[in-house]
């Protein structure tokens, strides 16, 4: 009897102990079950490693480092700072990119004792192939067509290879340019020049000298009005051509030399324009001669009158003889000067 009741102790006792170890695994189960369903925070600030300033508009992901997987993204506010919510327990990497940056990778581990990481100030250091600047430029049309006037932009022109403006207006539309650089419009010399929109002395005296004392890489446009308006007080019957610089002062001189030389008549020309900030000098002079001439004449006349009644005849004799010596000689010059009070306004003199 004592034997069976030894047993049967011995059996109960070993039902409770095996009862106690399956209700504390239960209870350690139920600890692990709350361990992981803990949701933490996640939250940080980009900032810029040299400038100090906060970067916005990062782009933020989180990736479960077990199994690589991303479980969100995001990017960060106009002050730099980021936030993710309910993200489980476990092991993450924080990875912040943006354009011009090297990516930055943060290791974190979200668990029941350290349920939400603040990763503070990130910084983050720009990229050595980064861009400094971009600049984007509008490129004109080579011609443009408008109401009143057509424009030749030569800057635009990838063949143009002239020295100056009278260069350039042999590929403006509308006009010609002969040898000597005398500029036409539709076939009438007629025009009136304009630079910036203004009148010039230089203009005044000799059109192709003054052409040629305009560099062609100065040039920016070309404006052929071929209807003038009333602000143009009507001058230039065929047109007017509106000369547009980079420079709003043309600083320079020129100076021709001309000659012709004949049997009988001989002529010289001096020119001279001169451009110093908004003073201008344009002078022009020339002179004439011809050669000594002498001269003789001899001139002899016969008259015969016939006399019926009488039977006679009667005959007059008439000669001259000269001599001649002539030379003749003339002058012209003039003087223009003209000085910009402001972009509209200028006093010339003539």
């Amino acid at each position: 009897m004592k034997k069976i009741l030894l047993i049967c102790f011995t059996f109960y006792s070993v039902i409770l102990i095996s009862q106690d170890k399956e209700v504390n695994s239960s209870s350690g189960a139920t600890k692990s079950s709350e361990s992981k369903s803990i949701n933490g925070t996640i939250s940080g600030k980009v900032i810029d490693e040299n400038t100090k300033e906060v970067l916005a508009y990062t782009n933020v992901t989180l990736t479960n480092t077990e199994n690589n997987k991303v479980i969100e993204g995001t990017i960060t506010g106009e002050k730099g700072r980021f936030y993710f919510t309910e993200v489980p327990s476990g092991k993450y990497t924080v990875s912040i990119s943006f354009i011009g940056y090297n990516t930055k990778d943060i290791e974190i581990e979200l668990s029941g004792k350290n349920p939400s990481i603040k990763l503070k100030k990130i910084l983050l250091t720009p990229s050595s192939k980064q861009i400094a600047e971009i600049e984007i430029k509008e490129t004109k049309a080579l011609y443009e067509n408008k109401i009143d006037k057509i424009v030749y932009n030569p800057e635009n022109d990838v063949n143009q290879s002239a020295d100056d403006a009278t260069d350039v207006l042999r590929k403006a539309p509308l006009l010609s340019v002969d040898l000597d650089g005398n500029v036409s419009l539709r076939g009438s010399k007629n025009i009136k020049f304009l630079i910036n929109g203004k009148t010039s002395a230089f203009f005044a005296s000799d059109a192709a000298t003054a052409l040629q004392m305009i560099p062609a890489d100065q040039i920016k446009s070309v404006e052929v009005i071929t209807s003038p308006g009333a602000k143009y007080d009507g001058e230039g019957d065929a047109g007017i051509v509106n000369i547009i610089t980079k420079k709003k002062i043309i600083d320079g001189y020129k100076g021709t030399i001309s000659g012709s030389f004949g049997t009988r008549v001989n002529r010289q020309s001096l020119n001279l324009m001169l451009g110093k900030g908004r003073f201008g000098l344009a002078a022009k002079g020339g002179a004439h001669y011809s050669w000594p001439r002498t001269g003789k004449t001899d001139y002899k006349r016969m008259d015969w009158d016939d006399i019926v009644d009488n039977d006679t005849i009667g005959l007059n004799t008439l000669e001259r003889y000269g001599e001649s010596f002539s030379q003749w000689i003339g002058f012209r010059g003039g003087l223009d000067m003209f000085y910009d009070l402001n972009a509209f306004q200028s006093i010339t003199s003539s």
